[in-house]
C-alpha cells in the first residue's frame, strides 16, 4: 500500500471511528474486534488480529478477517514465549515485516491456514516496558516494504489497543479490590452487630427485668413512678441499640427486594411526617448481583436522611439503565439544604459516596434550600471476561 492510498479525509474518518469504538459501555471484545476491523480498512490489509501475553504464552484475543471456519478457533490459538519469533517481537521497538510468512518456520502454521503471505507485527508493552501483546496486520500477497505512514498507523493502532486493554485490566483490578474492601467492611459490621447484641443489649435487658421485679415489690406510688421512668429508658435504649444493629449488620435487606425494604422504612415513619413512596424500576436487564448490596445500602441511607431531616411528603426512588450500568435516583420534595454547609465528615453521606466510588461509580447530590433533594448513584456493570 502506498502512502497516497491513505487520504487525509479517510484518516480523519478512521480516527473518529476509532474513538467511538474504544469508548462507551460496549464490552471489551466488541470494542477491540471493531478496532481490528477499522484497522484493516486503514492499513488496507486482509486481516488484523491482537495477541495478548497471558502467563508464558501469547493468546489470540481479537481479530477481523479470518476465514469463518477459523473464527471460533482463534481464542484457542497459542504462541509459547519460547518460540524464536516471540523473542524477535519482544526485542523490537517498532514493527517487524515478514514477507512470505507461509514459508517462515515460526509463522507458517497460522499463515498457511488463514491464507496470508505478508505479515506486519507491532508489539506493545505495559507502562513499565514489560511485554503485553502484539498486533498483526496480514496480507494475502507479497509486501516488500512498509511505508513510514503504514508503520506509524500500525503502531498507533497497537497503542490504542494497548491503552484500551490496560484500562480494562485496571478497572477489573479496582473492582476486585473494592469488592474485597466491602467484604471486609461487611464482616466488621457483622462483628459489631454481634457485639452489641451479646453485651450491651443483654445488659440493658437484664437491668430492665431487674427493675420490673423491684417495682413489683414497691407500694409507694412515687417510687413506682420513678422506677417506671427508668424502665422506659431501658426500653428506649434497647430499641435504639436494635436500630443500630439493623443499620449496621449487612442483613437480609441487602439481598431483598428494594421496594419492600423502603416501604418498611416509610411505614415506620422515623421522622414522624406522612411520606408517600413512589418506586419505579425501569431497568431492561437485572443489575449484577455484586451491585445489589451497594444499591440497597445507598438507597436506604438516602431514604433515611429524607425521613429524618427533609420534612418531605414524597420520597421517589428509581432504578434505570444508563451508559452500560445501573442508575439509582432518590428524590424528595423536602426542605433541601446548601451542600456547602454540609459537614464533609457526616457519616451517612460519606458512606454513600464511598459505596458508590469503590465500585467505580459516580455519586452526586443536587439540592438547594427549599427545593428538595436529588441523590444519584451510577454503578457500571462489569464487562464479561474475554480470556
Amino acid at each position: 500500500m502506498s502512502s497516497s492510498e491513505i487520504t487525509r479525509s479517510g484518516l480523519v474518518r478512521a480516527l473518529v471511528e476509532f474513538g467511538s469504538l474504544l469508548t462507551g459501555p460496549k464490552p471489551l471484545a466488541e470494542r477491540l474486534t471493531g478496532l481490528c476491523a477499522a484497522a484493516a480498512a486503514v492499513l488496507n490489509c486482509d486481516q488484523v488480529a491482537i495477541m495478548q501475553l497471558i502467563g508464558d504464552e501469547y493468546r489470540g484475543m481479537f481479530q477481523h478477517g479470518m476465514p469463518e471456519s477459523l473464527m471460533d478457533m482463534w481464542p484457542q490459538y497459542r504462541v509459547p514465549r519460547s518460540k524464536p519469533i516471540v523473542s524477535k517481537i519482544e526485542a523490537c521497538d517498532s514493527y517487524l515485516l515478514y514477507n512470505r510468512a507461509n514459508t517462515d518456520p515460526d509463522l507458517s502454521q497460522i499463515a498457511r491456514v488463514v491464507g496470508v503471505v505478508g505479515v506486519v507485527i507491532v508489539p506493545f508493552t505495559h507502562p513499565d516496558g514489560t511485554p503485553f501483546g502484539y498486533l498483526i496486520a496480514s496480507y494475502q500477497e507479497d509486501k516488500p516494504t512498509v511505508t513510514e505512514e503504514e508503520a506509524e498507523l500500525a503502531t498507533g493502532i497497537a497503542r490504542m489497543a494497548q491503552t484500551t486493554m490496560l484500562r480494562q485490566l485496571e478497572t477489573q483490578r479496582r473492582r476486585e479490590v473494592s469488592q474485597a474492601m466491602l467484604e471486609v467492611a461487611d464482616s466488621e459490621r457483622r462483628r459489631l452487630s454481634r457485639d452489641i447484641h451479646d453485651d450491651p443489649l443483654q445488659r440493658i435487658l437484664g437491668l430492665r427485668v431487674g427493675l420490673e421485679g423491684f417495682r413489683a415489690q414497691l407500694e409507694e406510688p412515687a417510687m413506682r413512678s420513678a422506677i417506671d421512668g427508668f424502665i422506659g429508658q431501658c426500653r428506649s435504649a434497647s430499641s435504639s441499640l436494635r436500630e443500630v444493629m439493623l443499620q449496621t449488620h449487612p442483613h437480609v435487606s441487602e439481598l431483598a427486594d428494594l421496594r419492600d425494604v423502603l416501604a418498611t422504612m416509610v411505614a415506620r415513619n422515623e421522622g414522624g411526617s406522612a411520606v408517600t413512596l413512589n418506586f419505579s424500576d425501569e431497568r431492561s436487564i437485572e443489575s449484577p448481583s455484586y451491585l445489589i448490596p451497594a444499591l440497597n445500602r445507598v438507597a436506604e441511607q438516602a431514604a433515611r436522611n429524607t425521613l429524618r431531616h427533609a420534612a418531605a411528603t414524597m420520597l421517589g426512588v428509581s432504578l434505570s439503565d444508563r451508559d452500560g450500568g445501573t442508575l439509582l435516583t432518590i428524590t424528595d420534595d423536602g426542605r433541601g439544604f446548601d451542600v456547602r454547609d454540609v459537614d464533609n465528615t457526616r457519616l451517612g453521606l460519606v458512606l454513600m459516596r464511598e459505596r458508590t466510588e469503590l465500585l467505580d461509580g459516580v455519586f452526586a447530590i443536587d439540592t438547594m434550600p427549599g427545593a428538595g433533594t436529588v441523590v444519584s448513584a451510577w454503578f457500571p456493570h462489569a464487562e464479561p471476561s474475554n480470556a
